[in-house]
């Protein structure tokens, strides 16, 4: 990342797969992580694909609500713009890795999803 992006944005596509692994499924559960949690016990996620939503979903939102309670503490508006600059070179690698996890589990939806969802 060589500019500001919303990390907010970053994990939508999360929220949306659970939700239509949710609705597919017959889960009722609202909350995206308590919805990856049922997915999971359902067999729709491997071990591995579930850890993974989990940690990325959880490390994006603590850089997000980091980001948002420094700038509370700082008397400004909280928004979910992150400077790339102000994350760590470890934070930022592992943003990367979420990236291209996440363009995986699209995948994956397109795939379980391919004939329903419209383009």
């Amino acid at each position: 990342f060589k500019s500001n992006f919303d990390i907010k944005l970053l994990t939508l596509p999360i929220v949306d797969l659970a939700r239509l692994y949710a609705l597919k499924n017959q889960i009722s559960n609202t909350n995206t992580v308590k919805r990856i949690n049922l997915a999971y016990e359902k067999n729709i996620f491997s071990q591995s694909g579930h850890t993974n939503l989990l940690q990325i979903y959880n490390f994006l939102m603590e850089i997000r609500f980091k980001h948002q309670i420094t700038q509370i503490y700082d008397h400004i508006n909280p928004d979910n713009i992150i400077d790339p600059h102000r994350l760590s070179d470890v934070d930022l690698v592992i943003v990367k890795k979420a990236v291209s996890v996440i363009e995986d589990f699209q995948n994956k939806v397109r795939l379980d999803f391919k004939g329903t969802l419209a383009r």
